[in-house]
């Protein structure tokens, strides 16, 4: 059985479970958002972000990342004998948090612009 990795090599762990953190908390304000757009006046941004949230990019982003950190994370310390190794791991969820982290700063950076992307 080999040494287990370090604290500083398990930093990416850690970086992944903030961004679903954080990743959750701008979905409770993008629905707040959208609770109190007119249903009537603002239709059409109601229609794109509700796809955005729950069919678009968003919420599958962020459901691929917390999948990886928790389930994956757990096969790979329960399976002597899976073909995934740490690096492999690592490197995936280095990356899923990267892309939900890049995904989730343009979410907010429309939101933040009113979804003006969107016209009535």
């Amino acid at each position: 059985m080999g040494k287990p990795p370090s604290h500083e090599a398990v930093g990416f762990l850690k970086e992944a479970y903030q961004q679903v953190v954080e990743a959750r908390r701008v979905l409770r304000w993008t629905y707040a958002y959208v609770y109190y757009l007119d249903a009537g006046k603002d239709a059409a941004k109601r229609e794109f972000c509700e796809f955005i949230q729950g069919e678009g990019e968003a919420e599958a982003s962020l459901e691929a990342l917390h999948h990886c950190a928790e389930r994956e994370r757990i096969d790979l310390c329960q399976n002597t004998d899976t073909a995934v190794t740490f690096e492999q791991y690592r490197a995936k969820l280095a990356g899923l948090t990267a892309v939900t982290r890049k995904y989730f700063a343009e979410l907010v950076t429309m939101f933040e612009g009113g979804v003006a992307e969107v016209q009535g």
